[in-house]
């Protein structure tokens, strides 16, 4: 069935998801100390994740990083809302 979906549908999917549990690498940052980091999402508010790394848990700003969970890359400028609103978004035809 996810074969036959458009990129756009993709995309609603992955904006809309819950991320709480998933395991993050972040691919890019302004902060280049945490390029490479990788951990499980423990709690995300509108603009900060906090992911447990396994030694401690860091707070990682959205609209600063790229992560990729499997094998999808997700920019954190797209998702600076509420988890609970995300829910409720339209995304623009590009």
């Amino acid at each position: 069935m996810l074969d036959n979906m458009t990129d756009q549908m993709k995309k609603i999917i992955s904006l809309t998801q819950c991320f709480i549990g998933k395991k993050m690498i972040v691919v890019e940052s302004k902060n280049n100390s945490f390029i490479g980091t990788e951990g499980i999402i423990i709690d995300e508010t509108k603009n900060l994740f906090k992911v447990d790394t396994g030694k401690k848990t860091i707070s990682l700003i959205k609209n600063n990083i790229i992560f990729k969970i499997g094998s999808e890359l997700i920019n954190g400028d797209s998702l600076s809302k509420n988890p609970e609103d995300r829910i409720k978004m339209r995304i623009k035809n590009e």
